[in-house]
């Protein structure tokens, strides 16, 4: 059985309310497990200063807000976007 096999769709529920108001497509980021997944992975390579992510895997501010709580400041590969990206996030 995988990882996947394992999810409960339920914890992934939005309520009516949000899924009325969402354009189609849209994107929903659960950030208590992005939170949990940044946990984990600093968890398995030991320390923040072991870990440079990829800034295109991460371009959502609120994402690079917790990994900046996590003291995750490196980054590998940023363009132009990425800049910008990581300066908002920084920035609020």
């Amino acid at each position: 059985m995988s990882a996947f096999d394992r999810l409960d769709p339920e914890d992934y529920a939005l309520p009516a309310e949000l899924r009325a108001r969402l354009v189609s497509p849209a994107l929903v980021v659960y950030l208590e497990a992005v939170r949990h997944n940044l946990r984990a992975m600093l968890a398995h390579v030991g320390s923040p200063e072991r870990w440079r992510p990829h800034v295109k895997t991460t371009k959502l501010p609120a994402v690079w807000t917790g990994k900046g709580a996590c003291g995750i400041g490196g980054c590998c590969r940023v363009g132009p976007g990425g800049v910008t990206t990581i300066r908002r996030a920084l920035m609020d």
